[in-house]
């Protein structure tokens, strides 16, 4: 798949999110080594919000290779007791493609957003992964909330370390806008190669 159909499919299924009336993110950052598009949207399929889907989707273009990676990581979770239960999806990453199960923990309120999965692989040598996004935005004043935001992942295959990443960002929230400081680390291997990469971000929030 060519960058441009790369980017083709993260705006096609930022559409679909925005379309479907759930909460869509588009987020923008920069850095010195790289341009990253992350886009991610959460959709309420009851009105008693016990079924939820979940999409994360990013590209990532790497200026010294000239390369693009994608990435595609779609969950239905059950809401079984007090955020926590099962949930079951598929994950797309270079040339593979995963589905998965596994157990999620979901809490929203106007300050505070944690979302936490724990996956697996369903094949016979599966990829085991922790991913969670943590947000938390206390008002400034009537207009204006402090935006911070942790999401990270890491992820295994027989015993050993494949990779992850830790993506910080800090800043301004007023309405359909966040912008602000972004530090995104990155390991790979079973060394935890580690890279560190600041740079900024802007967000587009649509509810």
């Amino acid at each position: 798949m060519n960058a441009l159909k790369k980017a083709g499919l993260v705006l096609a299924l930022v559409l679909v999110g925005i379309l479907a009336k759930a909460q869509t993110i588009v987020e923008p950052s920069v850095t010195e080594e790289d341009l990253l598009v992350e886009s991610w949207w959460i959709k309420p399929l009851d009105q008693k919000y016990k079924w939820a889907f979940f999409n994360l989707t990013e590209a990532k273009y790497n200026y010294d290779s000239e390369q693009t990676s994608f990435l595609n990581y779609s969950v239905v979770g059950y809401n079984l007791y007090k955020g926590i239960g099962p949930a079951v999806g598929t994950r797309f990453l270079a040339n593979e493609a995963s589905a998965l199960a596994g157990v999620q923990y979901y809490f929203q309120n106007p300050k505070v957003l944690i979302y936490t999965i724990f996956t697996s692989d369903i094949k016979s040598d599966p990829i085991l992964e922790l991913y969670t996004l943590w947000q938390y935005r206390p008002e400034i004043n009537d207009k204006l909330k402090f935006f911070s935001q942790l999401s990270t992942t890491t992820n295994y295959r027989n015993g050993d370390h494949e990779f992850g990443f830790q993506r910080v960002r800090a800043g301004l929230d007023w309405g359909l806008f966040q912008a602000g400081l972004a530090l995104n680390m990155t390991q790979i291997g079973s060394d935890w190669d580690n890279d560190v990469a600041p740079g900024i971000f802007v967000r587009l929030e649509f509810q």
